[in-house]
């Protein structure tokens, strides 16, 4: 997937395949300011506006309680990119916004944009990082709310990938035991449970990340088959030949590669004989092949962020073959770009 600037005209066309459109002027000035007016537009509560009736720019500011004419220039940008649709002086929402921006929508980025706020300040460090290589190491320097936007940020990513999960991974045969580190939420480990009426899944996740994340499933769940243990992938045990299953999803690239090992290790351990190990994770491109945009702007976010940045496919099977597990496949989820299951097997 690519995120591209395209013409609309037979001049605009010429002048891109001339070379003549200065794109790294789109890239710099413009790209920012529409991301910027997005996220502005969800914390402030803008589509919610427009939520049951078309307004007028009167009306918006009235309910918004912002200044009139300032409201008019980001309404002019959400409308220039499929937000809202203008007629007869009136704003109207239109399917893109109404299925990923509005707060009560199934499909809700709300609290991933709210969470997008906090990481639009730690740009700012990004020469910083380039310099020095030291990452921001977030997890570490999170306050209580930054921990409570963080989880429900990620937990409405979760509600797009999860559909997929159960159906990328391999299929079970009466499953007992799950273990889900780093699953927080708890989105994926209620899709196997769905799936598989005989399996009960603990979710390993730090404390922080628990006590903020697991009011999050309670809501969507009360059963007893999801459970909850506190701790450090890095430092606890996992148990001994103890799970069918081990989803590790959007972790390993909080990790360098010798933790990503020991870990691995850990995990070749706690699994059961033909248990499977999946990994989760925006996939960075391979070297000296195609590079794609979307894993490869993650993989500069995660390398900003965290430890290590995006992993290739090829690094990852190393770290399952390397702890004694035989790699089995890498799938793809069709509706998330980059993201894909690289899934082993203890034999």
């Amino acid at each position: 997937m690519k995120v591209t600037t395209t013409s609309e005209n037979l001049l605009e066309l010429i002048a891109f395949n001339a070379n003549l459109i200065p794109l790294p002027l789109i890239h710099t000035q413009v790209y920012p300011l529409i991301a910027k007016a997005i996220l502005e537009a969800h914390t402030l509560n803008v589509f919610e506006v427009f939520k049951d009736n078309p307004q007028s720019v009167d009306q918006a500011a009235v309910e918004t309680k912002l200044d009139k004419n300032a409201l008019q220039s980001l309404l002019r940008v959400l409308t220039s990119c499929g937000y809202l649709t203008y007629d007869d002086d009136q704003y109207t929402l239109t399917s893109l916004s109404r299925k990923w921006c509005l707060k009560n929508s199934s499909y809700s980025l709300y609290n991933m944009q709210c969470y997008n706020q906090v990481t639009w300040n730690w740009l700012d460090k990004l020469q910083t990082f380039l310099k020095t290589g030291e990452a921001l190491q977030y997890h570490d320097t999170f306050d209580a709310g930054q921990w409570a936007a963080y989880q429900k940020g990620m937990e409405s990513i979760a509600v797009i990938v999860s559909k997929f999960v159960t159906k990328v991974a391999p299929t079970l045969n009466k499953p007992e035991k799950m273990l889900d580190i780093g699953g927080a939420h708890g989105l994926f480990s209620l899709e196997f449970v769905k799936k598989y009426p005989t399996l009960s899944a603990t979710i390993f996740d730090l404390p922080l990340a628990v006590d903020n994340a697991e009011p999050l499933l309670r809501k969507r769940y009360s059963g007893n088959n999801i459970q909850y243990r506190r701790g450090d992938a890095l430092t606890d045990s996992f148990g001994d030949n103890e799970f069918d299953i081990i989803l590790m999803a959007s972790v390993m690239h909080h990790f360098t590669a010798e933790q990503n090992l020991l870990v691995s290790k850990k995990i070749f351990t706690a699994l059961k004989k033909n248990g499977y190990f999946i990994i989760q994770e925006f996939l960075r491109s391979e070297d000296g092949v195609k590079i794609d945009m979307v894993p490869s702007v993650m993989d500069l976010f995660f390398n900003l962020s965290s430890s290590s940045g995006g992993w290739s496919a090829k690094e990852l099977i190393n770290f399952q073959e390397a702890s004694g597990l035989k790699s089995v496949v890498v799938k793809k989820f069709w509706s998330v770009p980059g993201m894909v299951q690289v899934i082993a097997q203890k034999k």
